[in-house]
C-alpha cells in the first residue's frame, strides 16, 4: 500500500512513476508481440513511446529520490516518514523489475533459426561463406510455437532440417497422432542481422545444387527470389512479409529460378509495375519448347540423381538483357537449358528490365515444397508442358503412393558470372 495521507510531494512523484513505467511497458510488450504475429509493419513509432514513457518513470523515480533526501522539514512523524519512503517506491520497483524479466523471457524466446551457409563469390576471390540461416514462414501450421519464438521441433514439424549447407525439406510429415500432415514447408534465407539475406543479382549468377529424384508428377520443388522487404515487414526473424507476383501478402516482383519435379521443369520472371503484375509470367519449359528428351530420370538431365542448376542475369549497359539457364551433372556442364530475352510489356508490367531493377535492388531467396488440388501442377509438367498424366498430380494420390516425397537445396552460392562453378 502507498501512503497519500501525507501532502509531501514524493508519493506523487511515485504515482507518476509508477504509471508511466506499467504503461510504458505494457505497450512495449503489446508492440513486440504485435510485430512477433505480423499484426503491425510499423510498430516502431510506438515501441519508442513506449520506451520513452519507460525512461520518463525511471528518471523520475531517481529523482523523486534525491528530492526526498534533499527536503529538511517534513511535517510528518518518524514513522509515518519511513512508511512512505519505504513504501510508495516498492510498487514502482516491481513493475520495473517484471517489465525486465519480460524482455529477457522474449530475448530468451527468440526463434531458433536452421543454420545454412551460402556463399557469395568473386571472380578474383573465389567463394566466401555467408553466416545464414533459414527461416519458417510465419504461417506454418503444423509448427507449435508462435512465429518468432519457434525451436528446431517446429521446423522439423514442418518438415524443414538442415545438414550443414544442405537443406531437406518433406511434403508430408507425421503427426503425433500417426496421421500424414500436409506441412508443405515455405522458408526464406536469413542473414546474420536478423534481416533477409538480399541477393544483388544483376549482371550476377545463382547456384545451386539440388536433388529433386523424390519429386512426382504434380509435386513442385521451388527455389526462387522475391522482392521481399529486408525487415520482412513485422519482423523477418519470424518469417513475416512475404510477397510474390500472385500478390499473396502483397504484390511484388518474383523471379521463378526453379519449379521443379522429376519430370518437369520450369524458370520463368515475373515482373511487376506496381501492384500490376505478370502472373502467367514468360517462363521456360524445355518439354514446351520440343526438348521432350532433356528433362527426368534417365535422361539430358537425368533427375534421378543430384545436378547442379546455373541461372545466370545478364546485363548490358546496366539493364537485364537476357537470363540463361545451364546445367552441370557428373562433372560436365549440359547447354541447352533455355534463354528468356523478352517478357512482356515494360508499360504495364515491367518487362524484363523491371525484373532487372529488382534483381538490382536485391531479393530473397524463398525455398518451398508445394502441390495443387485444384490444377494439380499441369501448367507445370501435363499436356504440353511435360509427360504426366491426369490424376497423377492430385494431392491424395501423391500422399498415398509418394508419402516420403521431398526436395533437397544445396550449396548455394551467388556472384559475379562465372564465379560459382570454379573448382
Amino acid at each position: 500500500m502507498i501512503y497519500l495521507r501525507r501532502p509531501n510531494g514524493y508519493v506523487g512523484f511515485i504515482v507518476m512513476c509508477q504509471i508511466f513505467i506499467s504503461v510504458g511497458g505494457s505497450i512495449f510488450i503489446i508492440c513486440e508481440q504485435l510485430a512477433i504475429f505480423g499484426a503491425v509493419d510499423h510498430q516502431h513509432v510506438a515501441a519508442s513511446l513506449a520506451l520513452l514513457m519507460l525512461a520518463a518513470g525511471t528518471g523520475i523515480m531517481v529523482l523523486s529520490f534525491f528530492w526526498m533526501l534533499l527536503i529538511k522539514n517534513i511535517n510528518v512523524d518518524k514513522k509515518e516518514q519511513v512508511k512512505t519512503y519505504i513504501m510508495a517506491p516498492k510498487l514502482s520497483i516491481i513493475d520495473l523489475a517484471g517489465f525486465l524479466l519480460c524482455l529477457t523471457s522474449s530475448a530468451i524466446a527468440q526463434e531458433q533459426h536452421p543454420s545454412l551457409p551460402t556463399y557469395k563469390c568473386t571472380t578474383a576471390g573465389g567463394c566466401v561463406q555467408q553466416n545464414t540461416s533459414v527461416v519458417l514462414d510465419r504461417d506454418s501450421k503444423f509448427a507449435r510455437g508462435a512465429a518468432g519464438s519457434r525451436t528446431a521441433a517446429d521446423y522439423a514439424a514442418m518438415g524443414v532440417t538442415t545438414e550443414g549447407d544442405a537443406l531437406t525439406m518433406y511434403h508430408y510429415v507425421k503427426g503425433d497422432n500417426g496421421a500424414l500432415n500436409a506441412a508443405s514447408p515455405r522458408v526464406y534465407l536469413l542473414g546474420d542481422d536478423s534481416k533477409y539475406a538480399m541477393m544483388s543479382l544483376l549482371n550476377q549468377e545463382l547456384t545451386v545444387d539440388v536433388d529433386l529424384s523424390a519429386l512426382p508428377c504434380g509435386e513442385n520443388g521451388a527455389f526462387y527470389l522475391s522482392e521481399m522487404e529486408p525487415e520482412g515487414r513485422g519482423g523477418a526473424e519470424a518469417g513475416n512479409g512475404y510477397c510474390d507476383a500472385q500478390c499473396q501478402g502483397y504484390c511484388c516482383n518474383e523471379m521463378d529460378i526453379l519449379e521443379a519435379n522429376s519430370m518437369a521443369t520450369a524458370f520463368t520472371p515475373h515482373p511487376c509495375k506496381g501492384d500490376n503484375c505478370d502472373k502467367a509470367g514468360c517462363g521456360y519449359n524445355p518439354y514446351a519448347s520440343g526438348q521432350r528428351d532433356y528433362w527426368g530420370p534417365g535422361k539430358t538431365v537425368d533427375t534421378s540423381k543430384p545436378f547442379t542448376v546455373i541461372t545466370q542475369f545478364v546485363a548490358n549497359g546496366g539493364r537485364l538483357s537476357q537470363i540463361t539457364r545451364t546445367y552441370i551433372q557428373n562433372g560436365k556442364q549440359i547447354g541447352g537449358g533455355g534463354t528468356i530475352s523478352n517478357c512482356g510489356d515494360e508499360g504495364s508490367t515491367g518487362g524484363l528490365a523491371g525484373m532487372g531493377d529488382a534483381l538490382g535492388r536485391g531479393m530473397v531467396l524463398a525455398m518451398s515444397i508445394w502441390n495443387d488440388a485444384v490444377q494439380q501442377m499441369a501448367w507445370l509438367d501435363s499436356g504440353n508442358n511435360g509427360p504426366c498424366g491426369g490424376g497423377q498430380g492430385s494431392p491424395s494420390n501423391i500422399q498415398s503412393q509418394h508419402p516420403d516425397t521431398h526436395v533437397v537445396f544445396s550449396n548455394i552460392r551467388w556472384g559475379d558470372i562465372g564465379s560459382t562453378t570454379k573448382a
